[in-house]
């Protein structure tokens, strides 16, 4: 999804380090097997320790959707935000679109299926991304684990607890 703005960011001399999170695209595991959002922060600061002497901080985190909610939920592990020096939120899932309706046919379903179907919404007026991104991604999964969505609306209601950041943060 991001191969123009990677194609960007190194043109502009930045080293860029791109994850996959576990259960997710490509990596290893059972997508969607995840009780917690904290998990997702816990390996993107086991990334950070890999990297931290190739790479010196602070960074430019950049998170998308998942990705910004990782990162957000990472801000408030103790130390872990004088790392990052910037945040850039794209479209950062926060509260699911249509949270309600979630909520609901999540209490319905959750006795009776352990997924379903993924829809693919027009994210963008570029047609030529939106295609991209239903038929050619191999890292956008076609259904969501309902184990999944349990996890997403436990961290929307972390985050309306959560403490203010002093962290810039672009969105």
């Amino acid at each position: 999804l991001f191969d123009r703005l990677i194609r960007y960011l190194l043109q502009n001399r930045y080293s860029v380090m791109a994850i996959d999170l576990p259960e997710h695209g490509l990596s290893s595991g059972i997508y969607g097997e995840l009780d917690d959002f904290s998990h997702y922060a816990q390996v993107i600061d086991e990334l950070f320790d890999a990297v931290a002497e190739h790479i010196p901080g602070p960074w430019l985190a950049l998170g998308q959707s998942t990705g910004g909610a990782a990162l957000m939920r990472y801000l408030f592990f103790p130390d872990h935000a004088a790392r990052i020096q910037k945040l850039v939120l794209l479209a950062p899932l926060i509260l699911p679109y249509g949270s309600r309706g979630v909520s609901l046919l999540y209490y319905l379903l959750r006795p009776f299926v352990t997924k379903v179907p993924r829809k693919f919404p027009k994210g963008t007026h570029d047609p030529e991304f939106n295609y991209r991104l239903k038929h050619v991604d191999p890292l956008q999964p076609r259904y969501v684990a309902v184990r999944w969505v349990k996890a997403m609306l436990g961290w929307a209601a972390k985050f309306a607890s959560l403490p203010h950041s002093q962290m810039p943060v672009k969105v």
